[in-house]
């Protein structure tokens, strides 16, 4: 997967089965974080933005294996912990984060709480 270099890139998810919907951004978190990872340049960060992450990363998925569920975690839980010092960043957004895997969770440094 190669991002232009634009700021922005949007992936719009919203007319994707579910399936796709918790596959998708596994991967594109998954091969943006190791190609970030691998030309590592510290004049440049990458901030992936999940909305809607209680769908995505929650442990409580019923749509996949689970296989698939821990590994999908897996990948979202190594980018939180280890993503930082490459200049690698995740934001998560959602109505209910506590559905959010407790290791993401524990991860989180700011809270932006809103009505």
């Amino acid at each position: 997967m190669i991002f232009n270099e634009t700021n922005v890139n949007v992936v719009s998810l919203k007319s994707v089965n579910k399936d796709i919907q918790m596959l998708l951004p596994m991967l594109i978190a998954k091969i943006s974080y190791d190609i970030h990872r691998d030309q590592f340049d510290h004049d440049k960060i990458f901030n992936l933005i999940v909305d809607e992450a209680h769908n995505i990363l929650s442990e409580n998925s019923t749509v996949e294996s689970e296989k698939w569920k821990d590994y999908r975690l897996d990948v979202f839980e190594e980018i939180v912990k280890e993503g930082r010092k490459f200049g690698y960043y995740l934001t998560i957004a959602s109505q209910r984060p506590s559905d959010i895997s407790a290791t993401i969770v524990s991860q989180i440094h700011n809270y932006l709480i809103k009505r």
